[in-house]
């Protein structure tokens, strides 16, 4: 049995003090710990992201905030996976009602996210119909080629001025060379799934991506909480990686983990 010590580093967090990386150091120190799926170990003075597969040892970096510790990875990932904050030319009391639900971004913010997308990838981005060009563009800026996309049915009609939206779109794209999944694990490009809370997404796709890609390494962009084998960055999700050059200001009610 792997050693867990989710709890002495999520007080470590909690605490926000400029202590947290003597602690943390001291929770690590030559064994493994298990945090939001991901196994690290502190060894030799540096920090570092253990595969349980294939053994191989990555660097971390640790950054101590007010917020408390967060671990910084130079990792690329091979799966990216993302539900842009899309920012919207309503009128100025819809962009008030979408603003408090969560902050949104300018296509020019979102393009210019450093994404650590590794050479050969796939991009998995969401979309609403409105917002499909302005998608693109981001693909593009993210170093992807568009290739496909599915459709979300959510189920209920929605508003609209020239139809009433009841769909969102998935768009898949690639970097380099990576294959698609097994044929006998494809889906239809049809999601058929009730909308539940504002903006949520369904979590089978999620489910689904984990089972094309067991073994890649897989990061969440804008996520709302934390999965078993992902990696993550959002305000919502308790354990962020952090971003290069990006200040990402936490919400106070953080999502929890939540692990399948």
């Amino acid at each position: 049995m792997k050693p867990n010590y989710r709890q002495e580093t999520e007080a470590i967090e909690a605490a926000g003090k400029l202590w947290a990386k003597s602690m943390l150091e001291s929770a690590l120190r030559g064994t493994l710990a298990e945090v939001s799926g991901r196994a690290f170990q502190f060894k030799d003075g540096d920090y570092q992201v253990v595969d349980y597969e294939t053994g191989v040892s990555r660097s971390l970096e640790l950054k101590c905030r007010g917020a408390g510790a967060i671990l910084m990875t130079m990792e690329k990932y091979s799966v990216i996976y993302a539900d842009p904050p899309w920012r919207y030319d309503f009128s100025p009391s819809k962009c008030r009602s979408i603003e408090e639900n969560y902050p949104t971004m300018s296509v020019e913010e979102i393009c210019s996210l450093p994404v650590p997308a590794a050479d050969n990838a796939v991009l998995y981005l969401w979309a609403t119909a409105p917002k499909l060009l302005e998608a693109l563009a981001v693909m593009k800026a993210w170093g992807f080629e568009y290739k496909t996309h599915a459709i979300w049915d959510k189920e209920i009609l929605g508003i609209g001025h020239w139809f009433r939206g009841q769909h969102e779109l998935l768009l898949v794209g690639v970097k380099g060379k990576i294959s698609p999944p097994e044929e006998s694990l494809r889906i239809k490009s049809v999601i058929r799934e009730k909308r539940g809370r504002h903006s949520a997404k369904p979590d089978s796709v999620r489910e689904h991506i984990s089972r094309w890609f067991p073994r890649a390494l897989k990061l969440e962009i804008f996520a709302r909480a934390c999965y078993s084998g992902w990696s993550v960055w959002g305000n919502e999700a308790k354990d962020s990686i952090s971003l290069p050059n990006v200040v990402l200001t936490q919400r106070e009610d953080p999502q929890p983990d939540l692990f399948s």
